[in-house]
């Protein structure tokens, strides 16, 4: 809320008030514990940041009762006025309402620095939460094509590792199109769901450093990289690898639990 737009600030901290020091929110102060418990619990457990943003309108509603009773009427209109016209200037930066190329004239430089606090840092042109709408066919594009490189018959034995579920769940939505091998990740409930039928015996990876594969993989090729200039700095310049000849006895289940992350 903030970080898109600094003059909430004033109606958050209303909104405070409102709860723990007027006489007309003591029967909401529920509502202001609430918000106070899951900010501190958030920020102990290092929460994504828009894991709060549905307390938000706690204060904000509440802080719009101190603001309708206790400001001058001056006041209200200026900040009325200051609220709008900024909230239609920062919009852009929490709706995809301008052409890329636009945006990236006119407002990366408050993403620059990991988009300025607003959602997770990006590094990149766009905040993440408008930068992961850009380049997921373009990657299954990609690795289509490292996975026509391969033999017919390692093709037949072929699954793709993705580094994360986002991108798991891309290539898995375009696995038909572009007739992808299965798709395992490690990464939050893609580790639950373990790596299937998938022997490890040829794997396809993206966004994996060849350093950490060579160790469970004789042979680690990297084959292309994959490139998105208007994704987050994570998901750009990936190596695509393919990895044979693996060092571990068995299936990939073997070494799974090695490949687990949580984040």
């Amino acid at each position: 809320m903030l970080s898109i737009n600094i003059f909430n600030l004033p109606l958050i901290i209303a909104g405070l008030i409102f709860y723990f020091r007027s006489s007309a929110g003591k029967a909401y102060r529920a509502l202001g514990w609430a918000f106070i418990v899951l900010y501190l619990l958030f920020t102990i457990t290092n929460a994504k940041p828009y894991f709060l943003a549905p307390a938000y309108p706690f204060l904000l509603s509440g802080g719009a009762v101190i603001c309708e009773q206790a400001w001058r009427k001056w006041l209200k209109r200026t900040y009325v006025i200051a609220l709008s016209l900024s909230g239609l200037l920062f919009a852009p930066m929490a709706l995809p309402m301008l052409p890329p190329a636009t945006f990236e004239h006119t407002y990366s430089v408050l993403t620059a620095a990991g988009n300025g606090g607003a959602g997770q840092h990006s590094g990149g042109i766009f905040p993440q939460y408008l930068g992961d709408r850009f380049g997921w066919e373009e990657m299954a594009q990609t690795l289509a094509r490292a996975t026509q490189q391969l033999p017919a018959g390692q093709r037949a034995q072929a699954c793709i590792y993705a580094s994360n579920y986002g991108e798991a769940s891309a290539l898995t939505f375009y696995r038909a199109t572009y007739h992808l091998p299965p798709v395992i990740s490690g990464h939050n409930n893609y580790y639950l769901w373990g790596p299937g039928q998938c022997s490890g015996t040829v794997l396809i990876t993206i966004g994996e450093a060849p350093s950490f594969l060579q160790q469970e993989w004789s042979s680690v090729k990297t084959v292309d990289t994959y490139r998105c200039h208007y994704c987050i700095a994570a998901e750009d310049q990936l190596p695509v690898t393919i990895c044979t000849q693996p060092k571990f006895s068995g299936s990939l289940s073997h070494i799974w639990s090695r490949l687990k992350f949580f984040g």
